[in-house]
């Protein structure tokens, strides 16, 4: 009879099996399965940088392009208003900094997770084997704002766990969502590839999150793909408004060449004959339009007084280009998702239009975090996981606020009050209230919940004598922020 195969044996497919959980093969670790920019060349090979060179007709050439991410990609670096509709999104969703929960098997929250969670993240960013020479793991901050810039651009997100040949996570990296091509498992799942199925990543260390996709197809679009033929047009307007803005728009220097003073400054035989005359007119105004050819605005005419000059106004009908400017503009925030107090399109309306729109538009960008929050718990869980620590992780992006931090430092101190009179009854646990005010718990010196510490009265406002606010001066002295949280 057979010797049954454990994890761990050899011939066994998983590593480790713990009460609940299974892990990884061995044959994944040490090295990157998905393909990167340059992973498929040779050691010493320079990977070329083809984003020097500068185009000055990239955005007309885009309209002659196929496909989608390319043109989304040209316009992000190229286009004004499309670039910073894309940039604005990863920075405002990724500026706001992150914090994670750890859970145990139960659900609770633990600080041995959590604080597994943080060391993990750490590792990522900072720790590196400095005899392999230059580290090229990104850093946290650079992984995120690389995968938030593809949930924007493409529609997703994804990446790939990569362990070190002792089987523990050694780093993150980004795979571009454009660069996944999805097969069916024939279980009605699908599992993701690259290379047209060359490269097989139906593995358990690659992670993939997609932005809005619709439940009756198989890949995600991006959020800025509607904004693309408006951009075209919009585009398309500015240049034909600067056309006809040169050819009617501004002032004419108009030269008047006097053909009796040419016709009696020539000799006799010329005068007699119409053909010498005729020729004689041609080389004056010959003359006249080279000299006046490269002149520029600052230089001066000096000419004999057969030839007059006059600065006009050319006239003629010139549209209200204002509201058509407006509408486009109008409809390119739209389709960007972008409204017009966001991209600088805004040439009126009120402070409270401003606000509404920037309220939606922060809406719009806290829901392009979901893929990015997705990946990072998946890939957070199993490196705890492979570090021995059972539970998994909850990745999320801190909230967006647009106020300094020093205006919004009372508003922490109520939540700080809040969260310490939970703690100290028991209502949360120390993991709990370390996630809730986005500290580490790798610091804590000792459980507090339940011990009552933080008293009813431990949190209550000194009197002091107010001070004088009826003069200018004493209102300066004696602002009116409160002086305890929630007062």
């Amino acid at each position: 009879m057979a010797t049954p195969k454990t994890p761990g044996t050899k011939g066994s497919r998983f590593r480790a099996t713990g009460a609940d959980v299974i892990l990884p093969s061995r044959n994944l670790s040490g090295t990157s399965k998905a393909v990167r920019p340059g992973s498929k060349q040779g050691k010493g090979t320079t990977i070329t940088n083809t984003l020097t060179q500068f185009s000055a007709n990239a955005i007309e050439n885009v309209s002659k392009r196929t496909d989608i991410n390319e043109i989304i990609r040209v316009l992000t670096r190229e286009d004004g208003l499309f670039g910073s509709a894309a940039n604005s999104m990863v920075a405002l969703s990724v500026g706001a900094g992150f914090r994670i929960a750890g859970y145990d098997p139960t659900g609770a929250m633990s600080t041995e997770v959590m604080a597994m969670g943080y060391s993990i993240m750490d590792s990522f960013s900072q720790l590196h084997d400095y005899s392999k020479g230059y580290n090229d793991k990104p850093g946290m901050q650079s992984l995120l704002t690389t995968m938030q810039m593809d949930v924007v651009g493409t529609g997703g997100c994804g990446a790939e766990l990569v362990l070190d040949p002792a089987f523990g996570p050694e780093r993150l990296v980004p795979i571009g969502y454009s660069t996944v091509e999805w097969e069916a498992d024939g279980k009605g799942g699908r599992y993701p590839t690259q290379d047209k199925g060359k490269v097989n990543l139906n593995i358990p260390t690659v992670f993939i999150g997609e932005h809005n996709r619709n439940a009756d197809e198989a890949y995600a679009v991006s959020l800025l793909r509607p904004g693309l033929s408006h951009t075209i047009n919009f585009n398309g307007f500015l240049e034909d408004m600067h056309r006809a803005l040169n050819r009617t728009g501004h002032s004419r220097l108009i030269a008047t060449i006097i053909a009796e003073k040419i016709k009696a400054a020539a000799d006799d035989q010329t005068k007699a004959d119409p053909l010498k005359m005729g020729a004689l007119y041609d080389r004056v105004r010959t003359e006249v339009m080279d000299a006046l050819a490269g002149l520029e605005p600052e230089d001066s005419v000096v000419t004999y007084d057969s030839v007059t000059y006059d600065v006009k106004d050319t006239g003629g009908n010139k549209a209200d280009y204002t509201s058509m400017l407006t509408t486009l503009g109008n409809l390119l925030g739209a389709a960007l998702k972008t409204p017009a107090s966001v991209s600088g399109l805004r040439a009126g309306g009120s402070q409270a239009l401003s606000n509404a729109e920037t309220l939606i538009y922060l809406q719009v960008v806290k829901g392009t975090r979901p893929p990015v929050e997705e990946v990072m718990s998946r890939a957070l869980t199993l490196a705890c996981r492979l570090a021995g620590v059972d539970g998994y992780i909850a990745f999320e992006f801190m909230p967006i606020n647009l106020r300094p931090e020093a205006e919004l430092e009372a508003y922490y101190g109520t939540r700080q009050k809040r969260v310490l009179e939970l703690l100290s009854w028991g209502v949360i646990n120390d993991a709990h209230a370390c996630w809730e005010m986005g500290i580490r718990p790798q610091g804590l010196t000792e459980v507090l919940a339940g011990t009552q510490f933080y008293a009813k009265n431990a949190s209550a406002a000194p009197e002091t004598e107010a001070g004088d606010r009826t003069s200018s001066s004493g209102a300066a002295l004696n602002p009116s922020t409160p002086g305890q949280p929630g007062s």
